[in-house]
């Protein structure tokens, strides 16, 4: 466990440094806690719901880089959500809430604990064949159950 927390605490670091902004305390009623990662459209957060006290991962979306109307995208968004929401299958992450706070378009989602892809390929652990096999077939239930829905 130790191991695992020094890497999640090293990966956060170092996206945190990237990223070179100070974190919001606040986004709705989630209070943010670090940084998980960003891409182009926004960045997820690791928070905890102020509401219920549940850890969640809030993936974060600044309206102000898209390119399309925020009408469009607001359509589209939620028509995701709503879809990604009704999924419940044990390798897909449950969505628990989405909102918008000023320009910022939020999702609160199940937060979990552990190794990123990226944190593993960096420290050249061997990867076990079973391991590798066993979570290649739980991404591939997951996907097969989610192009039924």
């Amino acid at each position: 466990m130790m191991d695992q927390e020094f890497a999640l605490t090293q990966f956060i670091s170092q996206t945190d440094i990237a990223a070179e902004q100070e974190l919001p305390a606040y986004i709705g009623r989630y209070q943010i806690i670090a940084s998980l990662g960003s891409g182009n459209m926004g960045t997820v957060y690791h928070a905890l719901d102020s509401l219920i006290g549940r850890a969640v991962a809030l993936k974060v979306i600044d309206r102000d880089r898209l390119v399309t109307s925020n009408v469009l995208f607001d359509e589209s968004f939620r028509t995701e959500v709503q879809v990604i929401g009704r999924l419940d299958h044990p390798n897909i992450v449950t969505i628990y809430d989405f909102g918008l706070q000023g320009n910022l378009q939020y999702i609160a989602m199940e937060y979990i604990e552990g190794y990123t892809l990226e944190s593993v390929l960096k420290r050249n652990l061997h990867l076990n064949y079973r391991i590798v096999a066993s979570t290649i077939i739980q991404v591939c239930s997951a996907l097969e159950y989610a192009h039924k829905m």
